[in-house]
């Protein structure tokens, strides 16, 4: 016997009910009362779809849980619904994952006052890193003392490499292999392009 009762309609609409309700509620003053309403309509979403998986005959073919409602008549335009033994099954981990996702942000929605809140005022950097990273490193190279470097010389010069071993393949339009060892591209045409610069003539170290 083919079951009527729209459950295929109510697994849809539900979740759609209760999250436009949310929405509609979603303020920080109104918190446990939005908590309370997201884990009650993952529980109504989930409960839904149970007779979809009892009720389910595996042993026919073709779609069921059939529903079929004449939607705009001119255009011949139906609302239609049915499940097969595949999608029974996405509808059930479908809400059942709604329910765990409900219950693991539980405590993460907070209201706006809550003394767990920290908050700091947005504070506009006033330089962009750079000048930081050359400043310590300047200052280093005055001092003599490698251990301030915020930055290891060796862990500067990876980053470096990494960064350029990218631009160049991207300029080079080619998929490029690095020897790390010789420090250098395994073509050397390419080496010669965009790793070995000549110095402009009177180019003189700048004094520290």
């Amino acid at each position: 016997m083919q079951n009527t009762f729209p459950w295929l309609s109510l697994s849809i609409w539900i979740p759609i009910f209760f999250g436009v309700l949310i929405l509609g509620l979603g303020r920080d003053r109104a918190a446990p009362l939005v908590r309370m309403l997201a884990l009650v309509g993952s529980l109504l979403g989930l409960l839904v779809t149970l007779p979809l998986y009892t009720g389910f005959d595996a042993g026919k073919v073709g779609m069921q849980f059939v529903e079929d409602v004449l939607w705009i008549g001119r255009l011949n335009a139906h609302y239609r619904l049915g499940i097969d033994g595949i999608s029974v099954w996405f509808i059930l981990l479908t809400a059942f994952i709604n329910v765990l996702v409900v219950l693991a942000g539980w405590e993460v929605i907070e209201e706006k006052q809550s003394k767990n809140k920290v908050s700091k005022p947005f504070v506009k950097s006033s330089d962009n890193g750079l000048d930081k990273h050359m400043e310590n490193f300047m200052g280093v190279v005055r001092n003599r003392k490698i251990e301030d470097l915020h930055c290891s010389i060796q862990a500067g010069a990876h980053v470096a490499t990494v960064a350029q071993m990218g631009n160049i393949s991207m300029r080079s339009g080619q998929r490029l292999a690095w020897d790390a060892k010789a420090g250098k591209f395994d073509e050397e045409k390419i080496n010669q392009q965009y790793l070995v610069k000549e110095y402009h003539n009177g180019y003189k170290l700048p004094m520290v």
